[in-house]
C-alpha cells in the first residue's frame, strides 16, 4: 500500500523512518527530531514492515498538528524483513541523499542533515557517518554511555583508505550503521542486489561498498543519538544471533568477489597462533577500546546531553 501526501520533485534528502511494532511514543520524538531540521530540503518516508496494528490514522494526524506535508506512508501486507522494507522506502524516495533511521534514534541537533549534506558535497563522498551517541532508558531518564562504534577511528582521522578497509572487512569494525548517510541511487543498487539473500542487516551493504572501493567518509560530528539495546548491534541475543547470520552471507559474498580478503585472514590467524580468525577480532577490539581509552579518556566528544533532554522530556546524564 503506497499514500502519497505531497507530491514534490526533489528533496536534498529522504529521512526514512523504518517501522515494525514500533513504540510511537518514540517514533513521535524520532518524527520531532525530523521536522525541526534546518538548512536543507527534506522529506520524510514512513515504510512499515507489515505490523499488525499500524496507527496510521495517528501519524498522519500528528503531521497535520505539526504542518508537515512532506512525507510518504508505505506499507507492506505482510512482515519480510528489513532489507525488503527499506527497498520500499527507497522507491518511494526522492532525495538525492537517504538517512534511515529508527524509531528511538533521534537526530542529534537541528542542523545535522544540513551540515553533513554540505559535508558530503564538498568531500565528494557518496557514503559517509557522523558520529553516534548511545544512551539507554535508566530508571529515572536517559543515561548516556562511554561507547560507540566503530571502536577504532584512527583510520577515518587520517584519511587512511587502506586501514578503513582492513577495519570493515578483515576486523568486523563497523560504523554504527544508523549514522550513514549515502546517495539514494547507490544505495538503491546495493539494496537491491541483496534483496532476498540478506533479510535484516540491511548495514551489510556498506561493507560491500567499502570492499568495491568506494570511499567511506567520515563527519566527525554527532550525527545521532542512538538507543543502545534495541538496534543491530546491541539486541538481544537472537536478534544479533540473526544479524549475525547475514553479515556471515555478506562477508561470503564480498570474499568470493575478492579471495585475498581470506587469504590474509588466515595469514593474520597463523601470526596469532590461533584457528578461529574471531579470536583475532576480539583482540583487535580490546587493544583498540584500550588505546581510546588512554589517549582520549572515551568515546564521547561535544556530547550535550541538553539536546537529548530537549527531545525526549527527560533528564539526560552521563554513566
Amino acid at each position: 500500500m503506497f499514500i502519497k501526501e505531497n507530491d514534490v520533485d526533489s528533496y536534498d534528502i529522504s529521512v526514512c523512518v523504518l517501522i515494525y511494532r514500533s513504540d510511537y511514543e518514540k517514533l513521535f520524538i524520532t518524527l520531532t527530531s525530523i521536522i525541526r531540521q534546518k538548512g536543507c530540503r527534506y522529506e520524510i518516508v514512513l515504510a512499515d514492515d507489515g505490523s499488525e496494528d499500524f496507527h496510521q490514522q495517528e501519524i498522519e494526524q500528528w503531521m497535520h498538528e505539526h504542518h508537515f506535508s512532506d512525507y510518504t506512508i508505505v506499507r507492506s501486507s505482510v512482515n519480510r524483513g528489513i532489507v525488503h522494507n527499506e527497498m520500499n522506502a527507497l522507491r518511494a524516495a526522492q532525495g538525492k541523499y537517504i538517512k534511515c533511521i529508527s524509531p528511538g534514534d533521534y537526530l542529534y541537533n537541528e542542523q545535522v542533515l544540513a551540515e553533513m549534506i554540505r559535508f558530503m558535497e564538498r568531500e565528494d563522498y557518496r557514503i559517509a557517518f557522523g558520529r553516534a551517541c548511545y544512551y539507554k532508558q535508566g530508571k529515572s531518564g536517559y543515561e548516556i554511555l562511554n561507547t560507540t562504534n566503530p571502536l577504532d577511528f584512527r583510520p577515518y582521522y587520517n584519511n587512511d583508505i587502506c586501514a578503513i578497509k582492513e577495519a570493515y572487512l578483515l576486523y568486523g569494525d563497523f560504523a554504527c550503521g544508523a549514522a550513514f548517510i549515502a546517495e539514494r541511487e547507490l544505495l538503491t543498487l546495493y539494496i537491491e542486489a541483496v534483496l532476498d539473500i540478506i533479510v535484516y542487516g540491511e548495514d551489510a551493504v556498506y561493507s560491500m561498498m567499502i570492499a568495491d572501493d568506494i570511499q567511506l567518509g567520515f563527519w566527525d560530528k554527532n550525527l545521532i543519538w542512538y538507543e543502545y539495546g534495541t538496534g543491530v548491534s546491541t539486541g538481544t541475543k537472537e536478534w544479533r544471533a540473526r544479524i549475525g547470520q547475514d553479515n556471515a552471507i555478506c562477508l561470503a559474498i564480498v570474499e568470493e568477489k575478492y579471495p585475498e580478503l581470506r587469504v590474509e585472514k588466515d595469514r593474520l590467524c597463523h601470526v596469532y597462533g590461533v584457528n578461529n580468525f574471531n579470536e583475532v577480532r576480539n583482540e583487535y577490539a580490546r587493544n583498540v577500546v584500550a588505546i581510546q581509552m588512554q589517549q582520549e579518556g572515551g568515546y564521547l566528544k561535544d556530547v550535550d546531553p541538553h539536546t537529548l533532554e530537549k527531545l525526549g522530556g527527560k533528564k539526560a546524564v552521563f554513566v
